[in-house]
């Protein structure tokens, strides 16, 4: 009885599948073993027990299959992914846009799907903050031993509080060196304190403006002859330089 009750579990591939047909199989030898026990009854359980176990072994091979399957077509919830969403963050009048704008040019961007303005941002011209991060104890780390930030500001063009974490913020900072390569970003405690990075943005209402800053290692003199490049999730770029488009 209980080799068959194990053996019809074993269809369902679950840990009691297994422990039935052990707990099966020992006392089938068992009594197997005992002279003048009922041998014909010990060997069916035997028989039974190894069907068992091949069942439970198909059935935990299509188990495992069937999980993989499923963990690789998943796929993420367009409508609460946050990738997903920021995708629809674009440059009128929609993806694929690009803009070349000089200091303190603002740019509007705009959900792509409704078309309503999201926000407004503007990059200002680079600032040489070494002095005033030299005074920071520990002072940041600089290659070049000096430091430059980019400010820039956003402005909320919507009617609701943005989120922090929420899509409607979710974009790339870089500055762009005249040589075109990219300067290393500087993200050391001692900077952001005082020049606070895009990392560092809260929740801003309607109608409200946040600033945070592009630091990077390197000279004023080159900042000046450099751009600040604002990647959008839907492949759009805005670019300041002191020149503009």
């Amino acid at each position: 009885m209980l080799a068959c009750v194990g053996a019809i579990a074993a269809f369902t591939a679950s840990p009691l599948a297994w422990l039935l047909l052990v707990t099966a199989l020992v006392l089938a030898i068992v009594h197997l073993a005992r002279r003048g026990g009922a041998r014909v009854p010990a060997v069916i359980a035997i028989v039974i027990v190894g069907f068992g176990v091949f069942i439970a072994l198909i059935a935990a091979v299509v188990s495992g299959f069937t999980s993989a399957g499923s963990g690789v077509d998943s796929a993420p919830d367009p409508e609460t992914d946050t990738y997903t969403l920021a995708q629809r963050l674009a440059l009128p009048p929609g993806r694929g846009s690009e803009s070349e704008l000089a200091w303190g040019t603002a740019q509007t961007v705009i959900d792509s799907d409704t078309g309503d303005d999201v926000w407004s941002i503007r990059t200002l011209a680079p600032i040489d903050i070494t002095s005033e991060t030299a005074t920071a104890s520990p002072a940041p780390f600089s290659a070049s031993g000096s430091l430059v930030a980019t400010p820039v500001e956003i402005t909320n063009l919507t009617d609701e509080t943005i989120d922090s974490d929420a899509w409607q913020l979710r974009f790339s900072t870089s500055y762009r060196l005249s040589d075109g390569t990219y300067a290393d970003a500087a993200y050391d405690p001692a900077v952001t304190d005082l020049y606070p990075s895009r990392y560092d943005i809260t929740d801003v209402a309607p109608g409200a403006t946040v600033t945070f800053y592009v630091v990077h290692d390197g000279s004023i003199a080159e900042a000046d002859e450099g751009s600040v490049e604002v990647g959008l999730y839907s492949g759009d770029i805005i670019t300041w330089t002191a020149t503009g488009g």
